[in-house]
């Protein structure tokens, strides 16, 4: 297929991309998708309808043209006149018995069938599926479509990890002149290192995360986009990526910080009974109690630095919800505080600089 701009991908919405598509789709009979939040109806969608309006804002900007909303299986053949990469917004629902699945469309479930008689049989492009688990449909297009590629994942993603991704995709198409699969296969390999990595991040890897998204910081070498991301001025949805980020490592660091506090009583408790044990001499309760504070001056140590990342999250925290700060005061107070924690030179290391600048002996400072 070769070189893919976004110009030549089509992007089609089959999931609600507004509140008025959400409470349509609930009144539809074939609907299955939005049924499924049954918590709190759209009130639990929302952040994910918002997400993904962002998205197809950062789709355009990229220089796609086809955006789909609403997709029907009527729309569905348009999709490949001028398209050599579909990418599909939809919701996979299982048969009763195998080869029964279909895909929720707007106005029906297509059948795997369906949705192949409208792919043309010289189709030599990509769809590219923001889909869980539609193997039937991949199974067939790839038999009957040979030319075709079918991208699927397979398990389940949520959308907005989805419309990050292929946000992170078009901005490589856009930049650069590369194919479309082995793009997204690297950048689908990040997401996934990326995402095993936020499992415990500190506060200045999120901060670099968020910095590196806005261009303000370049990218590793080994990285999907070896030049960085192009600076730009950070938006509302930018800082929504930042609040997430930092939300979710409140609560590992919380978490961590509580086990902290159980691990340096345990072992208090452990060093009390082995004096006990010992007969509570002296000198064996000053033993016990030796080793005890060894092991704790290490945890205290530990838990020192889980509390100032509690506060440092809190605070980033405080910074994202604030009504009257900007998306650039936002980028600004995150970089004075990345730039200086990365900044700080030990101590010795600012007392050797120093006297090597004006000759003086570093111990009498």
């Amino acid at each position: 297929m070769g070189t893919v701009k976004p110009a030549d991908c089509a992007v089609a919405f089959a999931l609600p991309t507004s509140e008025e598509d959400f409470a349509l789709s609930l009144a539809q009979p074939h609907s299955d998708y939005v049924r499924r939040f049954k918590a709190a109806g759209w009130a639990q969608y929302a952040s994910t309808c918002e997400h993904l309006r962002q998205s197809i804002g950062r789709y355009r900007a990229c220089g796609v043209t086809q955006v789909h909303e609403r997709l029907s299986l009527r729309d569905w053949p348009d999709l490949f006149n001028r398209a050599k990469v579909v990418i599909l917004f939809a919701h996979w629902i299982d048969g009763d018995r195998p080869g029964e699945g279909a895909v929720e469309l707007w106005d029906c479930r297509a059948s795997p069938s369906q949705l192949l008689a409208g792919i043309p049989n010289n189709f030599d492009g990509v769809i590219d599926c923001s889909v869980c688990r539609p193997f039937e449909l991949k199974e067939i297009v790839d038999r009957r479509r040979p030319h075709a590629t079918v991208a699927i994942i397979p398990f389940n993603v949520h959308p907005v990890i989805w419309s990050e991704i292929y946000g992170t995709i078009l901005e490589i198409l856009q930049r650069f002149n590369v194919e479309y699969m082995e793009t997204a296969n690297k950048v689908v390999c990040e997401y996934r290192t990326q995402s095993l990595r936020s499992l415990r991040m500190s506060s200045n890897e999120v901060m670099r995360l968020y910095l590196e998204r806005v261009g303000q910081l370049p990218l590793s070498p080994e990285s999907v986009e070896n030049a960085g991301s192009p600076i730009r001025e950070p938006n509302a949805a930018d800082t929504h990526f930042l609040q997430q980020m930092v939300s979710r490592q409140a609560s590992v660091n919380l978490g961590v910080l509580a086990l902290g506090l159980t691990l340096i009583v345990a072992v208090f408790v452990v060093a009390v009974i082995a004096s006990a044990k010992s007969g509570n001499s002296p000198s064996s309760v000053f033993t016990a109690l030796g080793i005890g504070g060894g092991a704790e001056t290490g945890l205290l140590i530990w838990i020192f630095y889980l509390w100032r990342e509690y506060n440092r999250f809190q605070f980033l925290l405080l910074l994202c919800q604030s009504q009257q700060l900007s998306a650039t005061d936002v980028l600004k107070v995150v970089g004075e505080m990345h730039f200086a924690g990365i900044n700080r030179k030990p101590r010795t290391t600012r007392k050797t600089n120093r006297a090597a600048a004006g000759n003086i002996d570093p111990n009498s400072i």
